[in-house]
């Protein structure tokens, strides 16, 4: 019945992700209510910033927060490679001598109120983005579906925070954004319309709500060749100035012991060595619950490592999913199997499948973003503070 539900719902994205990418009969048909579901959401905005503006002296409505705030959020629904470039800021920040705290929306959890995670923090409760997210960066990172609570919540256990990013909300909180990294991948804007008629939350290009300084974002495979990427049909440009966020494979695996595993010791030998291979090779498998599991996939594959199966879940993915679609390679005894996953797929299958070899994404922020993006909370932390900081 899970398998059966989970195929349906991919199922279901994948035609909705096709028929977004031109503006066919779907789009077509859809339009108008797209138009007017954008208009009630403008008429509710309006609504919340008048009520914001009446009570605005209240703590739960600030006007601005004390400290700079930086959201990295998305237009396109779905999965775009938002979180990586979260961590690869945090940990660029870190470099630069500033305290960060991260908040996050925690998608999956069905906690109420906000939480500050710590090191025994897991997936279930809180999300397996945020969870990855203190894993790696190892800073504060609090979670709440009031993200602007979520930030006075990090403010009052974290006071010597200096900088906030937040793992996206970019529609929650424009109003409070100092800076917007808006990020999208290879299929740019789709067919360019808001939902349903198309993939985007917002009309592009997106109106500011504030003084926020924004900068686009796009996270590709730079191994990919540019004639092989998916394209909408027809193209809807992104027009402007525009960054490329470089995302590549790590070289080294890891298990839930710490252990390592360099994955070059997984490519099978090339039959122009004349190697015997082993009767009993060890299978390798690769499974992933994100929202493009195939570009994982392809990755591996990109490092040379010849994949016995290519298992992919929904995005999110609970560790039983993930558990199911691993049942019948687990169950072949005749090999020894390797299973290899993504960093957010482990935050969740290690609680039950400790053995699986986790594989980090790394993510190369282009140099001329890094630079207007230091120039920006430099000139703000140095004019709070009235002296240049670091």
């Amino acid at each position: 019945m899970g398998l059966a539900k989970r195929s349906s719902s991919a199922s279901l994205e994948a035609w909705l992700q096709n028929a977004w990418s031109h503006r066919g009969w779907w789009a077509h048909a859809t339009w108008p209510l797209s138009k007017v579901l954008w208009w009630a959401h403008c008429a509710f905005e309006h609504l919340a910033c008048s009520t914001s503006r009446t009570f605005k002296t209240t703590p739960s409505s600030p006007t601005r927060l004390p400290v700079p705030l930086v959201v990295v959020g998305n237009v396109f629904v779905g999965g775009v490679g938002k979180t990586p470039i979260v961590i690869s800021l945090v940990e660029h920040l870190k470099a630069n001598g500033l305290q960060v705290g991260v908040i996050a929306r925690g998608h999956g959890s069905d906690l109420k109120g906000v939480h500050v995670l710590n090191e025994q923090s897991v997936a279930t409760q809180f999300g397996d983005e945020p969870v990855l997210i203190q894993h790696r960066t190892q800073v504060p990172v609090v979670v709440g579906v009031d993200r602007l609570r979520a930030a006075q919540v990090l403010l009052e256990r974290f006071p010597q925070t200096e900088i906030i990013v937040s793992d996206d909300g970019l529609q929650r909180l424009k109003r409070w954004a100092d800076w917007v990294v808006c990020v999208f991948d290879e299929r740019g804007l789709g067919n360019g319309w808001t939902l349903p008629a198309g993939p985007l939350r917002e009309p592009w290009p997106r109106k500011p709500a504030g003084e926020d300084q924004a900068w686009v974002m796009v996270s590709q495979d730079p191994s990919l060749d540019p004639a092989q990427r998916p394209h909408p049909k027809p193209v809807i440009a992104l027009h402007g100035k525009r960054f490329v966020a470089e995302r590549r494979l790590g070289l080294v695996a890891r298990n839930a012991s710490g252990q390592t595993l360099e994955l070059k010791s997984l490519i099978e030998p090339s039959p122009r060595t004349h190697l015997a291979r082993s009767p009993r090779q060890a299978a390798l498998v690769a499974v992933a619950g994100i929202a493009k599991p195939g570009q994982f996939f392809d990755m591996l594959s990109d490092l040379g490592l010849s994949l016995t199966a290519r298992l992919g879940a929904s995005d999110h993915a609970s560790a039983q999913e993930l558990m199911a679609l691993l049942h019948d390679e687990l169950a072949n005894t005749e090999k020894p199997l390797t299973v290899l996953c993504t960093e957010k797929d482990a935050s969740k299958l290690w609680s039950v499948f400790p053995q699986a070899w986790s594989v980090a994404l790394e993510v190369r922020l282009e140099p001329l973003f890094l630079k207007e993006f230091d120039l920006a909370w430099r000139h703000r932390i140095s004019s709070k503070h009235g002296h240049e900081t670091h």
